[in-house]
């Protein structure tokens, strides 16, 4: 784990540190399964598939009736090479045996889900980061049925695919781990431990994953709401701390003690508890907003705000998302003028923001921009009427609800959910809507018009999204393409012609706001009209769009045809030839603005990438 935080560091001597320990651990454990199996990482893998081939080839011969005894004498010798080709000369106890696939399944497992220039980085130093590979050898663990890496491998499966409907179309998810298996498990480790509220949240997620949002967001309050702990750790720790010290003052023995050490050690798991009470409110609110009760979602993600610290100003952001689709316009103004002061604190205490909040914070200044030039304008039409001189003052970019909902072209709270979640889990009435009113603002907008290219583009990508979720791929990929073609034409217009106004920064957070910080944001507004993350993801739903017609499709070279044009577009993103050249370093850049949408892209295509390789070998 302290190898995987130093990869957290922006640098490269953390980065090779990381690295090191990472491929100490990798060879350690790679050792151990060659002595435990006799086989090596890469060709396991081929070998199981192999054996498993021959088991249910042996079982067909057991069920099928007798024909003759030659045949039978032929069928037993068969079998013999079968059960003596697993190279294990000497018998292992399963908890070891457990321990080695469950460690080496999750290390392989965490570098399958690095972003590619660390993935490459490591597959120098000789890692094998095989996403299926991990997760056979993280189910075979769970098979084996120990008492302690048993309930951890489950834990991982379970933990790994339900977050995959935050990354994956429902309709693409691995055939290796589907949700019948995924129920199984979930019912077998809650009925061995009925009271852990882990198990609780994991059945959440996967009861939204089924699509019976209702009953997810029920089992999630039920899960914050079992064992709760009202008192702070902290306090409780002070308590039994001034206990522990008194008891050895006056020399108690052990049998004294140990009651006190107990409430020692339940501070760990009442600890514990808040955190994963504070994840179950976090995948609460997110089902609230899937189910449409907007008010309810922003009183959720407030109360969490409360609760943990982890990034108060994204929760912040979150809950105001709330509030402006529950159409409370002036609420949600003052609201969202209070994130950029929250982020100004941690700036001040030499914090750097994490990209979630770095996507809210670029979101607010957009419209801080738009509102400056709006104000300019009327007040650039207004003075020659009245005398008066223009004023720069900052007062005029203070948001409100008029104001929010001229600046805020793209629905807040519909783009939050589509890069954070997908569109998967919103209602059918929803997307209507959401259909309609995206229409409205375009044809507002103009067809033609070279003005708010990157809310276009977000528009024009939202409403594909929409229009493939309502079965209707054509004007679905329409919408991808004219996305493409808007990043085209309005980058060759804005390079010329943007003259953007940035809002203006107080002197106190001019001196605390930090270097690279000040000049990114500056880039982005720079580059306002011209650039956004609609690009790279109208290039990932396209190639979603290829995927899905895979299963429709039964010959194989119709297949390997569509799901080589899917993966032209996946090569895309990261190619220079897929866009412009004049935009590619920009693009490629990837503006700190837009980390968190570009990570969640990145395992987006890893998983749709692999999803095209099992499609097209099945």
């Amino acid at each position: 784990m302290s190898a995987t935080l130093q990869f957290l560091s922006n640098r490269w001597v953390d980065y090779m540190r990381g690295a090191y320990k990472l491929r100490k651990t990798y060879k350690k454990y790679e050792q151990l399964f060659e002595w435990i199996t006799g086989e090596s990482t890469a060709d396991y893998p081929h070998l199981a598939r192999r054996r498993k081939r021959a088991k249910t080839s042996i079982r067909k011969k057991k069920h099928a009736p007798p024909a003759a005894t030659c045949s039978s004498s032929t069928s037993s010798s068969s079998s013999q090479p079968s059960t003596q080709h697993h190279p294990r000369s000497f018998p292992s106890p399963w908890s070891v045996k457990g321990g080695i696939f469950f460690g080496l399944g999750l290390l392989i497992l965490i570098f399958s889900l690095l972003p590619p220039k660390l993935a490459k980085l490591l597959n120098t130093f000789g890692f094998y980061a095989s996403r299926p590979f991990a997760l056979q050898l993280l189910q075979e663990a769970y098979h084996l049925n120990d008492e302690l890496y048993s309930p951890l491998s489950a834990m991982a499966l379970l933990a790994y695919y339900t977050s995959l409907s935050s990354f994956i179309h429902p309709q693409l998810l691995p055939s290796s781990f589907n949700l019948a298996k995924a129920r199984a498990v979930v019912d077998a480790t809650k009925a061995k431990f009925p009271q852990g509220k882990i198990w609780k949240l994991l059945e959440g997620k996967l009861c939204r994953m089924e699509g019976d949002l209702a009953k997810s967001v029920q089992v999630l309050r039920d899960c914050r709401r079992r064992n709760s702990v009202c008192t702070s750790v902290w306090q409780l720790n002070q308590k039994y701390q001034k206990q522990y010290d008194a008891l050895i003052a006056k020399g108690a023995n052990k049998d004294v003690l140990s009651p006190c050490l107990q409430q020692f050690q339940s501070l760990v798991v009442s600890e514990l508890s808040l955190q994963i009470s504070a994840l179950s409110v976090y995948e609460m609110g997110w089902g609230q907003i899937f189910l449409g009760d907007y008010f309810q979602a922003s009183e959720t993600f407030f109360r969490l705000e409360s609760m943990n610290n982890w990034s108060r100003a994204f929760y912040h952001y979150i809950a105001t998302c709330c509030l402006y689709g529950d159409e409370e316009y002036d609420k949600a103004a003052l609201d969202f003028m209070q994130i950029p002061k929250l982020l100004a604190r941690r700036r001040r205490h030499g914090s750097r923001l994490m990209p979630n909040e770095q996507f809210a914070d670029h979101v607010i200044r957009q419209w801080l921009v738009q509102a400056a030039i709006s104000s300019a304008t009327a007040t650039a039409t207004v003075a020659p009427m009245t005398g008066r001189k223009p004023s720069s003052s900052s007062s005029s970019l203070v948001l409100t609800g008029a104001s929010l909902q001229k600046v805020a072209l793209v629905h807040p709270l519909w783009e939050l959910i589509y890069v954070w979640h997908g569109l998967y889990h919103v209602s059918p009435s929803m997307l209507a809507t959401m259909q309609v009113e995206l229409q409205k603002t375009l044809d507002t907008l103009g067809k033609w018009s070279t003005a708010y290219c990157s809310e276009r583009a977000r528009l024009y990508l939202l409403l594909g999204v929409v229009q493939r979720e309502c079965g209707d791929d054509d004007h679905a990929e329409t919408c991808f393409k004219r996305v493409l073609m808007l990043k085209k034409v309005c980058h060759l217009h804005h390079r010329h012609n943007d003259h953007p106004i940035q809002p203006p920064v107080s002197q106190q957070d001019q001196q605390h706001q930090p270097m690279h910080e000040s000049a990114s944001s500056a880039n982005a507004s720079t580059l306002m009209g011209a650039v956004s993350w609609a690009g790279p993801y109208a290039l990932y739903e396209l190639a979603l769009l290829k995927a899905l017609q895979l299963e429709k499709v039964s010959t194989i070279e119709k297949k390997r045809h569509i799901a080589r044009e899917a993966k032209d577009y996946l090569h895309k993103i990261d190619s220079p030839h897929g866009l412009d050249a004049i935009s590619h370093d920009e693009w490629m850049a990837k503006d700190i603005s837009y980390e968190a949408a570009y990570m969640l892209l990145h395992v987006r295509c890893q998983l749709l990438a692999e999803k095209l390789d099992e499609l097209v070998d099945a």
